[in-house]
């Protein structure tokens, strides 16, 4: 399985420009105690393009859009496997996380169950492929970051 980790890829200004948009869209809580407690946004960002683009470089064939969400994760928040189970295709997919936050947290990575990890770093995307027995987590945003927020995307993407 490929995990492709890009740094820099989206800059200050354009986190700056999506983080904005996202937060005058508004957030929906998302909170199901055994699977996840976040805030998710469904909306259409012209950066979208851009990273199904890129992801479809990294894994060397021609990818469609599936779904996108964003997720805006505060201290308390989390997501744990058994709630991943319930988003993910059951066909074999590329998943793309791009990190729109204005600083790293230190936390909330993201845990793949075959050992790989996201880390929570501003303006990198993470491109993987993933089938039916991958599953993911994210881990918690503890009191030491305040009142930081991390912005991310999680986009699906099917092979054509």
């Amino acid at each position: 399985m490929m995990l492709t980790l890009r740094p820099d890829v989206i800059d200050a200004d354009e986190r700056a420009r999506v983080r904005a948009a996202l937060d005058a869209a508004g957030w929906q809580p998302r909170d199901l105690a055994d699977r996840y407690r976040l805030a998710v946004s469904t909306l259409d960002d012209p950066l979208i393009e851009r990273l199904v683009a890129l992801a479809a470089s990294v894994a060397g064939a021609p990818l469609s859009r599936h779904g996108h969400e964003w997720l805006r994760l505060v201290h308390g928040d989390y997501q744990l496997m058994k709630g991943d189970g319930l988003e993910r295709p059951s066909e074999p997919h590329v998943e793309l996380i791009a990190d729109v936050s204005a600083a790293a947290t230190g936390e909330a990575e993201i845990f793949y169950s075959d050992g790989r990890v996201v880390p929570q770093l501003p303006g990198a995307v993470a491109v993987l492929k993933r089938d039916a027995t991958l599953v993911r987590w994210q881990r918690h945003l503890s009191l030491r970051v305040g009142d930081a927020a991390v912005y991310r995307l999680r986009l699906t993407l099917l092979r054509e």
